[in-house]
């Protein structure tokens, strides 16, 4: 049975969990962070991680923080149904959904790290595309550009936190 919730429990937790990501709390610690808690389990039900990371050789952007460097693109499927003369017709699309959450996630000695959540709205097919902010420059490098790989995620878990493998800044000879 579901545990009983006065209102705003589950904002507050989810506040709480942001407010824990922002100060250090990283996305493999998430399970500790959930502990026993029936709450913490449910407000980590529909949500979806992941991270950006890449070796501190390649540079890091021109700005504040760093996931300010980056926007992430997020879509679902939509699929609508209707009744025509001809029969029952359906359509899918991807419609965009707003940015996730982003975060900067403690590095390690050789890596930076942004991580980021977004809540899993309907039982269709995710869709995840980290990119280059546009309004950020990053260090040039000499023959060399820098991309994100893979090029993007797409799955279909609900009910259920779901951790995406990382994304990966590397460094491109011309």
């Amino acid at each position: 049975m579901p545990p009983t919730m006065k209102p705003g429990t589950i904002v507050l937790e989810t506040l709480t969990l942001q407010r824990d990501l922002l100060n250090g709390l990283k996305i493999s610690e998430l399970e500790r962070w959930t502990g026993d808690s029936e709450v913490r389990q449910l407000v980590l039900q529909n949500l979806l991680f992941g991270r950006i990371r890449w070796p501190k050789s390649n540079g890091k952007p021109l700005s504040a923080a760093l996931n300010q460097g980056f926007t992430i693109l997020h879509w679902t499927m939509i699929i609508k149904v209707a009744v025509s003369q001809g029969g029952v017709v359906s359509t899918t699309a991807w419609e965009a959904l707003a940015e996730p959450f982003k975060f900067d996630e403690p590095d390690d000695s050789d890596h930076y790290s942004v991580g980021f959540f977004a809540q899993i709205p309907s039982p269709f097919p995710q869709r995840i595309q980290p990119t280059f902010a546009s309004s950020v420059a990053w260090p040039y490098v000499l023959i060399h550009y820098r991309s994100i790989e893979p090029f993007d995620w797409s799955g279909s878990e609900t009910n259920q936190l779901v951790i995406i493998p990382d994304f990966t800044v590397s460094l491109q000879l011309w």
